[in-house]
């Protein structure tokens, strides 16, 4: 009897070892595939919904939060306009930026969002987060104030969620882990 309690002894501690290296695998792997989204700028294949700062009739276009460069004549701001752009200061800040056209969809120069996803294991449960305040509204979408005055609505472009494909990667990693593939 008293072989068959060390063998349950033993078989209790196994079983917390791999439930804790499988939370870690897990993590590792859904953090992995859900920042593969921000190369790929879809999720599971469904392309996220282009930024104004890419349409040229759009006054967002070329947008970039205090850059320095001059707005083309042909800038939908400008519309209009019959004068030649004037700089009131040396080097004024104009918001416009050339290379804001290029910029991946929900990547900033440092990747800020992109790098906040993270995992935490509690038990037999792993939860995949960002903690940035503006990701959930990128996740699902939803009203925005932007410059904390005019409200606009804001697509959704989920990049954390239910995913097929990461349900195959994990189904697949767990196999692997148990040996039984």
């Amino acid at each position: 009897m008293n072989d068959f309690s060390a063998f349950e002894k033993d078989l209790s501690k196994v079983e917390r070892m791999f439930a804790k290296q499988a939370g870690r695998i897990i993590g590792r792997l859904a953090v992995n595939h859900f920042t593969q989204n921000f190369d790929e700028q879809a999720f599971d294949g469904q392309p996220w919904a282009d930024v104004k700062r890419r349409d040229p009739s759009s006054t967002w276009y070329g947008f970039k939060y205090g850059a320095h460069s001059k707005k083309p004549a042909r800038h939908p701001s400008r519309k209009g306009v019959k004068r030649k752009y004037k700089a009131r200061k040396d080097n004024p800040i104009t918001n416009y930026s050339p290379t804001a056209r290029q910029t991946p969809i929900l990547s900033s120069q440092k990747s800020e969002l992109e790098n906040s996803i993270t995992f935490v294991v509690k038990g037999t449960t792993v939860i995949i987060f960002s903690d940035k305040p503006y990701a959930n509204v990128h996740n699902e979408g939803g009203q925005i104030k932007v410059f904390g005055r005019k409200t606009a609505r804001m697509p959704m472009r989920k990049f954390i969620g239910q995913s097929a494909a990461l349900d195959k990667k994990l189904h697949d990693a767990i196999l692997k882990l148990t040996d039984l593939k």
